[in-house]
């Protein structure tokens, strides 16, 4: 069986890289620092002085967007140059 995983992984990626380029800067913001900075959502909300429920809502609406673009080719993801 294949390793699909190694084998579509450069696409995969900057099909994403493309995608996370179309959220705005708030949605990154929230997605970079939970995700590589590994702060959980109250602390996010803490260190953007913002409330957990607005910080809630922009990390499910980021998610929502990526899944949508990246399940469905109509939505083009530019790549990154």
């Amino acid at each position: 069986m294949q390793n699909v995983t190694q084998e579509h992984s450069p696409t995969i990626l900057q099909r994403l890289a493309g995608c996370l380029n179309q959220l705005n800067d708030a949605e990154r913001l929230i997605l970079a620092l939970h995700y590589l900075e590994h702060l959980s959502l109250q602390e996010i909300a803490t260190v953007t002085e913002s409330s957990e429920t607005s910080v809630r809502q922009l990390h499910n609406r980021a998610l929502s967007k990526l899944r949508g673009r990246m399940e469905f080719p109509r939505f083009e993801c530019p790549m990154p140059a």
